[in-house]
């Protein structure tokens, strides 16, 4: 039922691109030795020319296959007995072969092309791809990994986020809480403010911080009354006020 994207294909297919591909990872690793043994040459200007140019092509083989990874995150889930679309797309029986196909390919990237910029994306989703499979303590050690290896990503505020559901998700309330209270109170982490107070609001509640949660329940609904979360956060502190419905 699941027909898979060709891998690598944009990746070069004579020999002697293979053996080109292999070495390019020793060589941007190594850039400053190379660069010394031939400097003050005219061969240093060929192997720079020839170095760009081969790193952009894998970092566009990168991005191809971080895009084959993402539009299987979109792939439809057949019911049994239906056969897939004429179109090609890919398909999958039930949504957790779905995740599992997502992560390989994220993977596989990550192994491949690790230096390039698809693979920052990579390392995030893989993070939140395991979260979502149910693989709770490495999705903690992915996003732990992410956000301590990449602190300039745009998706950093994200990571921190999926982190924090991570801990909550296992029992570390406090560390969870924590992120959250500081994605909250942090303009600088550039997460919606909004966003952070409702989740912090909700895993206090589930952790029975009752007087915390109302609290942060009233502190959205006041100070950002025109967020989709604010109907939300009245009526949470309407609930949490009577012990009655709080307890229901």
């Amino acid at each position: 039922m699941n027909k898979r994207l060709t891998r690598h294909e944009m990746t070069q297919k004579d020999e002697f691109i293979s053996k080109v591909e292999m070495a390019v990872g020793w060589v941007e690793k190594n850039w400053r030795n190379v660069a010394m043994a031939v400097a003050g040459t005219a061969a240093f200007v060929l192997l720079a020319v020839v170095l760009v140019s081969i790193i952009s092509a894998r970092g566009r083989a990168a991005d191809v296959m971080l895009g084959e990874s993402m539009s299987l995150m979109a792939a439809t889930i057949l019911p049994p007995g239906q056969l897939p679309p004429l179109t090609g797309e890919s398909t999958f029986g039930s949504t957790g072969e779905r995740n599992e196909a997502v992560l390989a390919g994220l993977e596989e990237l990550l192994a491949t092309y690790p230096s390039s910029k698809a693979a920052v994306d990579s390392a995030f989703l893989r993070g939140t791809t395991l979260l979502r499979m149910g693989r709770v303590e490495e999705a903690k050690t992915a996003l732990v990994d992410f956000v301590q290896e990449h602190a300039t990503s745009h998706l950093l505020p994200a990571a921190r986020r999926a982190l924090a559901a991570a801990n909550l998700e296992s029992g570390s309330n406090e560390e969870g809480l924590a992120i959250l209270h500081d994605l909250a109170d942090n303009p600088s982490l550039l997460f919606p403010a909004d966003a952070a107070l409702m989740e912090l609001a909700r895993g206090q509640e589930t952790s029975g911080r009752l007087d915390e949660a109302q609290e942060s329940y009233r502190r959205l609904a006041i100070e950002h009354p025109q967020s989709i979360y604010a109907g939300d956060a009245a009526q949470a502190v309407a609930r949490l006020s009577n012990p009655a419905n709080a307890s229901s």
